[in-house]
């Protein structure tokens, strides 16, 4: 037995519109949450965290607490040059990287 009232043909369309939107919104996030490659996500912290800093002149847009008072924080009194820090950090990166991208060896 089917069903039908006045106004089914555009009540069916309005479902089917919602449905494909509904799937659309889906395909979206998935799209969006795709695997990303170690590369991928180096380049993304590159792009964000290193922008440029901008001086902001107009004072309603900054923050308005007081400056928190420094005394009696731990904080270093010396630091020392670190020679073969380049060295280090390069093997670290390997490591890293090929945990992340094991078959691949081209990685700059």
């Amino acid at each position: 037995m089917i069903l039908s009232y006045k106004g089914s043909d555009s009540c069916c369309a309005k479902v089917e519109e919602l449905a494909g939107q509904a799937e659309e919104r889906v395909r979206e996030e998935q799209a969006r949450n795709e695997n990303t490659t170690f590369r991928d996500f180096l380049k993304s912290c590159h792009s964000v965290l290193f922008r440029p800093l901008q001086i902001q002149a107009d004072k309603t847009l900054t923050t308005k607490g007081s400056i928190a008072n420094p005394r009696s924080r731990n904080a270093p009194t010396f630091l020392c040059p670190w020679g073969d820090f380049p060295t280090v950090q390069l093997q670290d990166f390997d490591e890293v990287y090929g945990l992340f991208h094991p078959a691949s060896s081209d990685h700059y």
